[in-house]
């Protein structure tokens, strides 16, 4: 634990430093922080280092505890308890979230925009706990585009570092839910550790049982298409397949998704949770 973190903070500031893995790990107990007039932040920074924060002592961060359990947002309602105006039996099988706007939710609070992140990070963990408890039985999460290489260095860095964290400690918990967890996307292009840290989860949580958790990690729904029609054609070159036996349920049997089975590969309900109406090339 970083033991400066709490001196800095009542100095009115968050340690402008680069932001380490250790920090994050400090700062993922942060609970809910409401929106603020913030003028801390202008968003213009290439180097991402942290920004000051005025009011950054009284902005509701708590001590950097594991006691802490806060969870992101004002919704402090037990996990297994359904509200009473929604019908279980017209709940979606599958649910599909693109994961956005976390740079401006910091912003407007005049914090970093890595602290948005790892605000994304335990509001994640929150939806996949509500899905397994709720009786959702599939969850795609966008995390990560082939667009997102194009953001500052330091920032991509920050999120693999982030993601990794996440998988190693989340791991026993995903594995105690029986959530089967899978990764579609191009993973090559990741670090070997991270690769690494894919394959334990994927292996671990396998045969579980319960909710399916798919994760779109360097994705791109077009480029998903092209390798399902190139895998068809090689089908086809090999004799495996006739092109007049071509049909939609082939072309599904080959999408990333296709490994939550035929009755889910589609979702049922998609939230961008910016707010914004696009869909950024996820599921096409």
């Amino acid at each position: 634990m970083n033991s400066e973190l709490p001196a800095a903070r009542a100095n009115g500031f968050v340690h402008s430093a680069p932001f380490l893995p250790e920090t994050a790990a400090a700062l993922s107990a942060m609970p809910y922080i409401p929106p603020r007039k913030s003028t801390a932040s202008t968003g213009n920074a290439a180097d991402f280092k942290l920004k000051p924060s005025p009011t950054a002592a009284t902005d509701g961060f708590p001590s950097a505890s594991p006691t802490n359990t806060s969870t992101i947002g004002p919704n402090q309602m037990s996990y297994s308890q359904l509200p009473s105006d929604l019908d279980p039996s017209r709940l979606p099988g599958h649910v599909a979230i693109i994961l956005d706007g976390y740079s401006r939710w910091a912003k407007r609070r005049g914090l970093p925009k890595e602290l948005g992140h790892l605000a994304g990070e335990k509001s994640l963990s929150d939806m996949v706990r509500r899905c397994s408890d709720w009786g959702i039985r599939a969850l795609t999460v966008f995390a990560f585009s082939t667009e997102n290489w194009g953001r500052p260095e330091a920032e991509v860095n920050f999120r693999m570092v982030m993601m990794g964290r996440l998988l190693v400690e989340k791991l026993d918990e995903l594995h105690s839910q029986r959530a089967a967890v899978r990764f579609i996307g191009d993973l090559s292009r990741l670090n070997p550790d991270l690769q690494h840290k894919i394959e334990t989860l994927q292996d671990t949580t396998r045969d579980n049982g319960g909710l399916r958790v798919c994760v779109s990690l360097n994705y791109c729904g077009r480029q998903d298409m092209v390798h399902a029609c190139r895998r068809i054609a090689e089908r086809v070159a090999a004799g495996e397949i006739q092109p007049d036996q071509i049909r939609e349920a082939v072309f599904a049997e080959e999408l990333g998704t296709s490994w939550l089975g035929p009755d889910l590969a589609n979702p049922d309900l998609l939230i961008r949770t910016s707010g914004e109406q696009r869909l950024s090339n996820f599921l096409l």
